[in-house]
């Protein structure tokens, strides 16, 4: 069985994906406030689908997405070299 952390961390990766907005942003902004790095490969497959989106809000949240990679990318960095 998962660790509690472990377990939250992919509850909020699959919030990424929903279809429910509020439950996406939602998702976005607790991973984002607290950098949860294990949530890069889901944003990442989201931002590849947004791309693709014909829909009028894709634009604006492929935005939104590629600065929380960014953000999380360089958090990623940083746990690395301070492991280091």
């Amino acid at each position: 069985m998962p660790k509690r952390g472990a377990l939250a961390d992919r509850v909020l990766a699959e919030w990424t994906l929903s279809a429910d907005e509020g439950v996406r942003t939602d998702g976005w902004a607790l991973i984002d406030e607290f950098k949860i790095v294990n949530a890069l490969p889901a944003l990442e497959k989201l931002a590849e689908r947004l791309q693709s989106s014909r829909a009028p809000g894709a634009p604006h949240e492929l935005k939104s997405v590629n600065g929380i990679l960014e953000n999380l990318r360089l958090a990623a960095a940083e746990r690395l070299s301070e492991s280091a």
